[in-house]
């Protein structure tokens, strides 16, 4: 059963509201509901009755509205999470695993405009894949990482016309090589071009052909690295 604790006793706020970290075990047991540093790193867990809280649990704004309905598992966020604005539309939601993001979030910045990511269900808190929408409708970024989270498989950006603005593929993830192509707004390609990781040196070489075009597609500038 959902506990509901009503801000006219005491506000609540999820990212703000913790308990006095200052204070000692015994003291702290006289504190009902809160956050509390513990442990190595001091994270955060949430208490409930002097004891890491597991269940259902509502936040409110001070004016009474729904802020957050959580899930938690021994003092961590655990479960569905929705975090909502004070008209009462969706701000974001998604899934917890033992305090990390894992799976698909939604994120809403106004009635059109969202962005939606995946979490990695190895590396905690990292995003594999991602969209971007903005308040016109138009898709405007996407990538996704490789599994290993250290490069990401492709990367494309729009213009806020919606065309192509930027693709980046990795065409060999052993010595990962990326061809990246950049355009015009009008579609016309502006650079194309490879780049090779340096292990070694931490840090990207042109490799192969690099090329430059004008907006009529007239070919500027032609490099063999």
């Amino acid at each position: 059963m959902r506990l509901f604790i009503t801000l006219l006793l005491l506000s609540l706020s999820i990212k703000a509201q913790t308990l006095d970290n200052t204070l000692g075990t015994e003291e702290r047991q006289q504190k009902k509901f809160g956050w509390i540093a513990e442990g190595p790193g001091s994270y955060e867990f949430f208490f409930v009755g002097g004891g890491r809280y597991t269940g259902a649990f509502d936040f409110f704004y001070d004016t009474k509205e729904l802020e957050v309905q959580a899930n938690f598992k021994n003092g961590s966020f655990h479960g569905i999470v929705t975090e909502f604005n004070k008209d009462g539309s969706v701000k974001s939601t998604g899934r917890y695993r033992n305090g990390n993001k894992v799976g698909k979030w939604m994120y809403y910045y106004d009635h059109i405009s969202f962005e939606e990511k995946v979490y990695s269900r190895r590396e905690p808190n990292q995003v594999r894949k991602s969209l971007f929408v903005n308040s016109s409708g138009i898709e405007t970024e996407r990538f996704k990482t490789l599994r290993n989270m250290r490069f990401t498989k492709f990367h494309v950006e729009y213009h806020s016309t919606g065309n192509i603005k930027l693709k980046k593929t990795l065409i060999n993830r052993f010595k990962v090589i990326y061809e990246i192509e950049e355009f015009y707004e009008n579609t016309k390609l502006t650079k194309h071009y490879f780049l090779k990781y340096d292990d070694e040196n931490e840090e990207w070489d042109f490799i192969n052909e690099y090329k430059e075009y004008n907006k009529n597609g007239k070919l500027l500038i032609h490099e063999y690295h």
